[in-house]
């Protein structure tokens, strides 16, 4: 068949090569085809057997007849006199290649000595014997055995999130929130470290979850707290991000760092229409003196809200009701986290 005298562009000569492969490396496996036996494909209603139109047809019988295809069609189409633009040829010579190259493959062996094992480290679970010994031992109620071996791991391998995931199964087990908190407090720093701040999120969050609900008292590192709000920030989050500034603030009143965040806080609050949460993280910013440019901020801030709560209508003082000087907001919660 003559070629049109355009050139054809296309990704079909790529997919035959990959059927081919196919053929030769999975040649029993079923592929499930939806048919319509009117369709105008000879083979393919061959296929639809009893006029089903859903079939699982092997991939010896389904490929072998499209790669017939390419060959008869052309003479098909020059028989009643049409050209096509298909270009039939680049089928074969790539479903030749990718048969070919799946046959040279699998009679060296090279696949199966080189290439799946170094997939298989990649992604299979290889946790340290230490970590299996420690899980067993807390399957079996042996609490004390289990920490014990995971901390003579973890002072070799401190960075093992592994290790740090299962002792954190044994202190939740045994409601010892100290060293929970410790546990959660490395992972967190972990995943920073490797730069997924994502990953130190969820950790976070189940962390607040770890805490009974009336006593909900993370403790971690300053720097990766705000690490945490400004990517709580970052993602649009900002009202559960203005908790945990305010959180970050309570806990750690000490450090100079919190002086930036109770600002940061009181910013983020504000965006979300949150004044009575924004007016503390602004006034705690400016009661620890925090340096320029945030102390300006602060007082840019505290301003701010001040105009905003001259604004709300004063309610009457109704008899025997606490009077409320403005319309509560619900806490937010992180997914499976209390605020």
């Amino acid at each position: 068949v003559s070629p049109e005298a355009v050139p054809s562009i296309g990704a079909s000569g790529a997919i035959s090569a990959t059927v081919g492969a196919f053929l030769f490396r999975l040649p029993r496996t079923k592929i499930k085809l939806f048919c319509i036996p009117i369709m105008p494909v000879w083979w393919l209603r061959l296929l639809c057997a009893r006029w089903k139109l859903i079939v699982m047809v092997p991939g010896y019988l389904y490929l072998a007849a499209y790669f017939i295809e390419q060959f008869v069609s052309p003479y098909v189409e020059k028989k009643q006199g049409s050209v096509s633009n298909v270009a039939y040829s680049v089928h074969i010579a790539g479903f030749l290649f990718g048969a070919g190259f799946a046959l040279m493959m699998k009679l060296t062996k090279y696949e199966e000595q080189h290439i799946n094992p170094k997939i298989e480290a990649m992604v299979s679970f290889s946790a340290a014997p230490a970590i299996t010994q420690a899980l067993e031992a807390l399957d079996k109620g042996d609490a004390l055995m289990a920490e014990r071996k995971l901390r003579a791991h973890l002072n070799k391998q401190p960075s093992d999130t592994n290790a740090l995931l299962a002792a954190i199964q044994v202190y939740q087990q045994a409601s010892n929130f100290d060293r929970l908190n410790a546990m959660y407090t490395r992972l967190i720093r972990q995943h920073l470290a490797n730069e997924d701040r994502e990953a130190a999120l969820y950790a976070y969050d189940s962390l607040l979850s770890a805490f009974p609900d009336d006593n909900v008292a993370p403790r971690i590192g300053v720097r990766d707290w705000i690490s945490i709000c400004e990517y709580l920030r970052e993602s649009d989050m900002n009202r559960e991000a203005a908790v945990e500034y305010e959180r970050l603030v309570d806990a750690c009143p000490d450090d100079p760092l919190v002086s930036r965040a109770a600002v940061q806080g009181g910013e983020v609050a504000l965006l979300v229409a949150d004044v009575d949460r924004a007016f503390k993280l602004f006034q705690k910013a400016e009661a620890m003196n925090a340096p320029e440019p945030y102390g300006a901020r602060a007082r840019m801030g505290i301003e701010k809200c001040n105009r905003i709560l001259e604004m709300r209508p004063k309610w009457p003082k109704q008899p025997g009701r606490p009077q409320v000087p403005g319309t509560p907001i619900d806490e937010p919660k992180l997914s499976g986290g209390v605020a």
